[in-house]
């Protein structure tokens, strides 16, 4: 999905380090609420 809303900028293919980056930060996001919640 990544890789339609991002064009790959002189042949190189960012779309693996953005998804990796969303998914960090949906996990620490994650780890706030459960911190907050327990």
């Amino acid at each position: 999905p990544f890789r339609q809303l991002i064009p790959a900028t002189g042949g190189i293919d960012f779309s693996p380090l953005v998804a990796l980056l969303v998914i960090m930060l949906v996990n620490s996001l994650v780890v706030r609420i459960l911190l907050i919640i327990i």
